[in-house]
């Protein structure tokens, strides 16, 4: 895995790229960064026996390497491994603590496909969330990586559950065929209501207007929110919410679909077909938008194929990131969300000798092939002191056991190790304490 591929029949790779159709993928791109994911995927299908030359390097080779490929029926498992569907095994909605950091992990994908599931997924989210308030979590991962939407509403009530006050989640910005203009749904809009699981009209809002209102057991703290291509529609609607607070960051090698455009019928108005009615095959489009108090259009792709929802922390593809997934098989956007919230909690950043656990910054750094880790206890403990990588890899085990109150000294010899910066984390006394080193 890794290589890179020159060219295609002696034309640059990019050039070929750019040239291939998309329309009958199975995930038709919002964005120009999802348009040409499924141009990657696309590039190398050809009819049954079409020959290909192919120029490619590999990784850590300097020289070129040139063959030719012939297309086979591989009965579509090509195309299904590297699909950009939304579809993922397992419940719709899971969750855990996360240890030793007891930090709230949360996955969810999708939004309700009728009223029952809807319904459901609400009452685990909120188990969640109770569950992680109770536990004194002081940071959430919220996992809308696959998440293939589903209700607004569902949507815009679990955005409740981060905020206080009651806020604008939408407008319904209508499209009047005839008229070729935007004008607001004037029908009201049904909201999820938590005491019966059910939905109800609240006379005071204005038409075609969704709300998010507070939820009454709030979770206060830092998010993470891991996403991806594969977050489309409504499952784009909870990182958008929750972007709006700095104090929450959104994650991802790639942002989300950009396809939140509505599709779903209200009274009196139907969907819009290139055909007069529904046949065995028939092209449909979105009668509506999603806008924001001005009116202005939220995460749908524009005329450029900008849009969807953008990560604060966008994770680079390199080569070290690929062995960290496919040779160790580490989930490098959940670490990355670990190391973040870390960051945002301060941890390891001790200034005084009141507290029960002290650990000091390394001496020397930038280490060499060695460098001296000091800490101090005020009581007697279990005591584990790991090094790591920025993206949660263990590097080596420094210390592990039982260890009596006072200051201790441990020296990590560093020969052989990649330069770089590496994390250093003590474990002791209930607490977990973190610096970050340079290795030279």
């Amino acid at each position: 895995y890794g290589a890179e591929i020159i060219s295609i029949n002696d034309q640059p790779a990019k050039n070929v790229r750019d040239t291939v159709e998309v329309l009958f993928g199975d995930s038709n791109p919002a964005t120009l960064e999802c348009k040409r994911m499924n141009q990657d995927r696309l590039v190398g299908r050809a009819p049954v026996g079409k020959s290909m030359k192919i120029k490619f390097r590999n990784r850590g080779s300097a020289d070129p390497v040139e063959t030719t490929i012939v297309a086979v029926d591989d009965h579509y498992e090509s195309f299904d491994k590297t699909t950009m569907g939304f579809v993922e095994p397992g419940p719709i909605v899971s969750y855990k603590i996360l240890d030793p950091e007891k930090y709230g992990y949360l996955k969810m994908t999708d939004m309700g496909t009728d009223s029952a599931s809807r319904a459901e997924h609400y009452q685990t989210f909120r188990e969640a969330i109770t569950e992680f308030n109770n536990a004194g979590s002081r940071g959430m991962i919220l996992d809308l990586r696959v998440n293939r939407g589903g209700y607004d509403m569902l949507a815009a009530v679990l955005s409740g559950f981060f905020q206080t006050d009651t806020s604008l989640y939408e407008y319904n910005y209508l499209y009047d065929y005839d008229s070729h203009s935007f004008s607001i749904n004037p029908y009201p809009v049904p909201h999820f209501k938590p005491a019966n699981l059910g939905t109800y009209f609240n006379p005071n809002y204005p038409d075609g207007a969704l709300f998010i209102e507070p939820s009454g057991q709030t979770f206060s703290k830092p998010v993470m929110v891991l996403v991806s291509p594969r977050a489309v529609s409504s499952g784009e609607g909870l990182p958008m919410i929750l972007k709006r607070n700095p104090g929450n960051k959104i994650i991802g090698f790639h942002g989300t679909n950009g396809s939140f455009g509505i599709l779903i019928g209200i009274p009196g108005i139907d969907q819009y077909y290139f055909f007069p009615s529904r046949s065995d095959m028939y092209i449909r489009f979105p009668w509506a938008l999603s806008a924001d108090k001005n009116l202005k259009v939220q995460i749908d792709s524009d005329s450029t194929m900008t849009g969807g929802v953008t990560p604060n922390i966008l994770i680079p593809m390199t080569d070290s990131i690929m062995d960290l997934m496919y040779v160790d098989s580490i989930d490098v956007e959940l670490n990355r969300a670990i190391q973040e919230l870390n960051s945002l909690q301060g941890i390891g950043e001790n200034a005084t000798g009141s507290q029960d656990v002290i650990l000091d910054q390394n001496y020397p750094n930038p280490a060499g092939e060695n460098t001296v880790i000091t800490f101090c206890l005020k009581q007697p403990s279990d005591v584990s002191l790991t090094v790591q990588d920025l993206y949660g890899r263990r590097v080596q085990t420094l210390l592990s056991g039982f260890q009596k109150p006072g200051k201790h000294s441990v020296t990590w010899e560093t020969k052989g190790l990649a330069s770089g910066l590496y994390i250093y984390k003590l474990q002791a006394a209930g607490r977990i304490v973190s610096r970050k080193m340079i290795l030279r």
